[in-house]
């Protein structure tokens, strides 16, 4: 076995040795899933492809069983060759694509030296890209945030006057995660946010798609860094440079570097990140309410949050 794959599978060890309620909950096991894992090497030559939790009536001549001695959490694993005739358009991905093997939904997803496989202290980025599409593929597939482009944004306003907002809230955002285990303040400033963001969507009606985009993305990009948070009290907000900022920051370099396109749908990874850890604070429950027909993240903390006095006073824009 190359390296590059033993690699890849003490990352996919370590991913599968965190209890499910420790990541979501106990309603997405991802452990249970059927994952397929293909090695790429140079000039998109693959050679080894792994099947994690092969179902017992999928079969093929070139299947192997692979020794799980060396891991204390992966006992379902399969190995076949690139000339495996079978997993022929299994080899014709970019970065992963989803598939079937006998009924089961199954995520392929590529790795290599230097892909996804980050040998320093900053993290796993295997564990952390391939458990983002996971969660997408195995227990978002029913949910509806995302049907008929419901989480792209039209005409978005790239405007001194929204951009104006838009600061604010990112500066509550912070001051939000900055006090997370003070309920009282964390409410407070979460009632002066929801005023503001009500107040972009009572301008700009269209905005209330990023609600749909924060929970799918924002929940992935919670699982996918969940382990990492159950470490490391800060949150994670990318820059240029790999460095982590506030969200005010982050917004500021998105002005000042430019790069406006972001706010229209990439923030919203973040900021439903933030949402979600807000989430954790103010309600056991969230997750089980997320789901077909289901409110978005930010109903659930708007809910939790606005008083009936404010509620008076601003539109029910968002189900």
């Amino acid at each position: 076995m190359a390296l590059v794959d033993r690699v890849m599978l003490n990352e996919l060890d370590a991913l599968f040795s965190f209890p499910p309620q420790d990541i979501w909950n106990n309603q997405y096991v991802l452990q249970d899933h059927p994952i397929i894992l293909v090695s790429k090497k140079k000039w998109n030559i693959y050679s080894t492809i792994f099947i994690v939790n092969k179902p017992d009536n999928y079969d093929s001549v070139w299947l192997k069983k692979v020794d799980t001695s060396p891991y204390q959490n992966i006992s379902n694993l399969y190995s076949t060759r690139w000339y495996d005739l079978s997993t022929l358009l299994w080899r014709f991905i970019a970065n992963f694509t989803n598939t079937m093997i006998e009924g089961k939904d199954a995520l392929v997803f590529y790795y290599s030296e230097g892909a996804f496989l980050i040998n320093d202290n900053r993290g796993a980025g295997f564990s952390q890209f391939m458990s983002h599409e996971a969660f997408h593929l195995y227990h978002q597939k029913r949910w509806h945030y995302d049907q008929n482009g419901n989480e792209f944004i039209a005409q978005y306003p790239h405007n001194h006057e929204h951009y104006q907002l838009l600061a604010r809230e990112m500066t509550l955002l912070d001051q939000a995660l900055d006090n997370l285990s003070d309920k009282n303040v964390l409410k407070s400033t979460l009632r002066d946010w929801v005023t503001i963001r009500e107040k972009r969507y009572q301008q700009w009606p269209q905005l209330v798609a990023e609600t749909n985009s924060e929970t799918m993305e924002g929940t992935a990009t919670y699982v996918e860094l969940k382990p990492f948070l159950l470490h490391y009290d800060e949150m994670f907000v990318p820059a240029a440079n790999d460095t982590v900022l506030s969200f005010n920051d982050y917004f500021n370099w998105i002005i000042s570097s430019n790069n406006h396109h972001l706010l229209e749908r990439r923030m919203s990874y973040e900021k439903g990140l933030a949402l979600c850890l807000i989430l954790d604070q103010l309600s056991e429950t969230w997750k089980q309410t997320l789901g077909e027909n289901a409110p978005t993240l930010y109903a659930l903390i708007k809910t939790r949050v606005v008083t009936s006095e404010q509620a008076y006073q601003v539109s029910g824009t968002n189900k």
